[in-house]
């Protein structure tokens, strides 16, 4: 099928650059599913976070360098940017790790709402006394 004269010419997209794109996005999907698991399996949520940033940097870089379209130059770093915000919410959740252990397990075993809310004030005082996990 030939193209009409009018037609604007296509620019070619770096396939490259899009499979990163994906792996990122996909990385980020997953890794924030397995976040709703309980501890200690949430923390592959951080493993996969990192790993989203890491390819959405590479994303990054091959997005200025190839000088790809408008939206890309604009959705690549967008990616990137939450995977990184991600990743470091998760990092403070194992950083208080025995927290928020102890807060799933109180959560889990609450009946009433007088119960939950005073596993959520523990959790809250615990966390405020900022003392992290020390391997527990």
């Amino acid at each position: 099928m030939a193209e009409s004269p009018n037609t604007p010419a296509r620019t070619p997209v770096d396939l490259r650059l899009l499979r990163r794109m994906q792996l990122t996005f996909m990385l980020l999907v997953a890794a924030y599913l397995i976040s709703f698991t309980p501890l200690p399996y949430s923390i592959g949520s951080l493993v996969l976070g990192a790993a989203a940033v890491v390819t959405g940097i590479l994303s990054v870089i091959r997005a200025f360098v190839v000088n790809v379209p408008g939206m890309l130059r604009v959705t690549v770093p967008l990616i990137t940017v939450a995977a990184l915000l991600f990743t470091l919410a998760q990092g403070v959740q194992t950083i208080f790790y025995s927290q928020t252990k102890a807060f799933q397990e109180c959560q889990a075993g609450a009946l009433t709402e007088r119960s939950k809310a005073a596993c959520e004030r523990d959790y809250q005082r615990s966390i405020l006394r900022l003392e992290p996990s020390t391997g527990s």
